[in-house]
């Protein structure tokens, strides 16, 4: 019950809107506010302000804080009285599901094990640990639950598995700076992986991992302008596998994201409008009944087709944003930025640096 609660809220909790609220110069002035963090708690909660600033709405902040409140003290002896002492079997690597093991190099992904990033314990250590961030955020209920419940995830790892280094994706999170320090504390390396499109985006700055493997160099000037200065960063590039570009099967391959029915209208009228062969594929995320009333069934493709086979089945791939795009120019496969059915998203994108629109593509608007 306890356990099926606490995702439900963090759910909730940690709801992240598409649409950007800020400018790219609100965010600056905002960051350029903060002194240097001399800890990684400070680290974290400064993370944590961006992301109350910038994220959530001022309800979301007074439920999250009231129900994390009364949710506290249940988890914590939960935790508490889930602890043991027991080991498992030793792998050098862990990461905290197996979609992270995607992205990790060749040669850790081989010696890595996927964990139960649910099971959770707490030690008289992580007792100790904790004390110290409820001293210096007394009243911040759920920031203090949310690393509270992570890091009962990480102990579970390390006394299960004695790990040299865990490999995360976790970089929006607010407790990634608490957990690289809590890892430390125990003896292990926190590593994040990236397996998503980013762009100036004040939910990702202040973080801190012992590393940070990203696809390009350019997303390492990316972070560092959004104050995570103090993580290493390797270019660890998507692998692309041999694909058989002679198997075009479609003219355009529009990937969709979280549109709104009003949305999907538009794109569907741009689409038919280019008088050729095309398909949407829906984002695995997010709900396909909009999708389904707006387009026939021949023009949408299943989500059960690997994503390399859609990228070389089509001539060109079509979106606002998406990390099908970037994967698109690494495969040599025409790329086509959405200009045109949410303009004011599309300039939002350019304002936050979108790596994209520095690399080889052509504007929907041109077509």
């Amino acid at each position: 019950m306890l356990k099926t609660f606490h995702k439900l809220f963090l759910k909730f909790a940690t709801i992240r809107p598409r649409r950007i609220k800020h400018s790219k110069t609100q965010v600056r002035q905002y960051l350029s506010s903060f002194t240097e963090p001399k800890s990684d708690i400070e680290r974290s909660y400064c993370q944590y302000k961006c992301q109350k600033w910038d994220t959530y709405g001022a309800v979301q902040i007074f439920f999250s804080n009231i129900v994390s409140m009364v949710m506290y003290v249940p988890f914590f002896l939960y935790y508490w009285m889930s602890f043991k002492s027991d080991e498992a079997e030793k792998s050098d690597y862990i990461a905290t599901s197996e979609h992270v093991i995607k992205f990790i190099p060749k040669e850790m992904a081989e010696k890595c094990v996927a964990s139960n990033f649910f099971k959770g314990m707490l030690d008289k250590e992580d007792v100790k640990f904790l004390k110290k961030i409820t001293g210096e955020h007394p009243f911040s209920f759920y920031f203090r639950f949310k690393i509270m419940c992570r890091i009962a995830n990480y102990s579970f790892i390390i006394h299960t598995y004695s790990p040299k280094a865990v490999f995360c994706s976790a970089e929006y999170s607010f407790t990634s700076s608490v957990l690289t320090g809590y890892c430390e504390y125990k003896g292990v390396e926190l590593y994040n992986v990236m397996h998503g499109e980013k762009t100036y985006n004040i939910r990702d700055s202040f973080f801190r991992f012992d590393r940070f493997y990203v696809w390009d160099e350019y997303y390492e000037k990316l972070f560092q302008s959004l104050r995570a200065t103090k993580t290493v960063y390797i270019v660890n590039p998507i692998t692309v596998p041999n694909i058989d570009k002679s198997n075009c099967q479609h003219q355009y391959t529009y990937y969709l994201q979280d549109q709104k029915k009003e949305q999907l209208i538009r794109i569907k009228e741009k689409l038919d409008s280019l008088n050729a062969d095309y398909v949407v594929r829906p984002h695995p995320l997010y709900s396909t009944d909009d999708v389904n009333k707006v387009f026939d069934e021949k023009n949408i493709e299943s989500n059960s087709i690997n994503i390399w086979e859609s990228i070389s089945s089509t001539a060109n791939v079509v979106s606002v944003y998406s990390t099908v795009n970037y994967q698109a120019y690494l495969a040599g496969v025409n790329v086509i930025l959405d200009d045109v059915t949410e303009p004011e998203y599309f300039e939002k994108l350019k304002d936050r640096e979108y790596i994209m629109l520095y690399k080889p593509h052509q504007l929907l608007s041109q077509i």
